[in-house]
């Protein structure tokens, strides 16, 4: 069913989607370092 309403009865209201980063908690070098181990090579 195509409707304009809410489930309440309402218009429907356009929401803004706001995007962001965020802070990564290990530098790449840590992050593939804690997946390698001694005897494999990169």
């Amino acid at each position: 069913a195509q409707t304009t309403r809410t489930p309440e009865g309402g218009p429907y209201r356009r929401r803004d989607v706001i995007f962001g980063a965020l802070p990564a908690p290990r530098t790449f070098e840590e992050e593939l370092r804690s997946k390698v181990t001694e005897d494999e090579p990169l």
